[in-house]
């Protein structure tokens, strides 16, 4: 006759034990690793927002490049351009203007060739410095492709982008996949930090964490297929004339 052993009355709550032990561990180390995450927030997200950030010298640089589309919703980095060439460093200025909006070509809006010239006139810079290339650049990959098409006509000339701080990397990015690579050797990076917050405050205002989460999601886009997002949190004056249109037509 077989007799089966069973557990004792304080083995029952030993066992039963066991799994609360557990979770009390990872608890407690859940506790302690969300601690060294508040306390060393800062430098983390700063790590975090120099992900998105590729700047280079501008000393041996020829030409600064600004890429942008007509309208009053991107701004345009005048100071920083006048500055650049009052310490010598954009003897020449290359515009890549997007005109595909029809309020620009109206004339209801000016464009940006139109907004930096006359700046330079008011800040005694020779507008002959000033080179533009527009045209209905809807995708970024055209402006890229405009790009490629003046530095194949300037074979030994080296440009400097002048772009906003957190999209400098998703931009290189997609210029990499745009530009041969003889091309794309000759291309630098130059940013141009927002004056409410930058890498080592972004996390501080609402703006910032928008901007590094716009700039997130854009560059993780263009690695994926291979195309920036357009900026879906900027005034789109065509889709406001369309939704006018829209509204008044019964």
């Amino acid at each position: 006759m077989t007799t089966t052993k069973g557990t004792s009355p304080a083995e029952k709550p030993e066992a039963a034990s066991r799994p609360s032990r557990r979770w009390r561990r990872r608890l407690i180390s859940a506790g302690f690793l969300l601690v060294a995450l508040f306390v060393y927030r800062a430098p983390i997200l700063e790590f975090l927002g120099g992900i998105l950030i590729i700047d280079d010298d501008l000393t041996a640089m020829d030409v600064v490049v600004i890429m942008g589309r007509s309208g009053p919703y991107r701004a345009v980095p005048l100071n920083e351009i006048a500055e650049l060439y009052k310490n010598g460093q954009a003897k020449q200025i290359l515009l890549i203007e997007d005109r595909s909006s029809r309020i620009v070509k109206a004339e209801i809006v000016p464009s940006i060739e139109t907004v930096i010239t006359a700046e330079f006139v008011k800040s005694d810079i020779p507008t002959a410095i000033l080179t533009t290339l527009a045209g209905d650049f809807s995708r970024g990959s055209e402006m890229w492709l405009a790009l490629s098409g003046w530095l194949k006509e300037h074979p030994e000339a080296h440009v400097t982008v002048i772009c906003d701080q957190f999209h400098s990397r998703g931009g290189a990015y997609h210029a990499h996949n745009v530009l041969p690579a003889s091309e794309y050797a000759r291309v630098h990076w130059h940013t141009i930090p927002d004056k409410r917050y930058d890498v080592s405050n972004w996390w501080h205002t609402q703006f910032g964490v928008i901007e590094v989460v716009s700039a997130s999601i854009s560059f993780v886009h263009s690695y994926i297929i291979s195309e920036p997002t357009e900026a879906a949190n900027l005034w789109n004056p065509d889709e406001y004339e369309r939704s006018l249109i829209e509204r008044t037509v019964p």
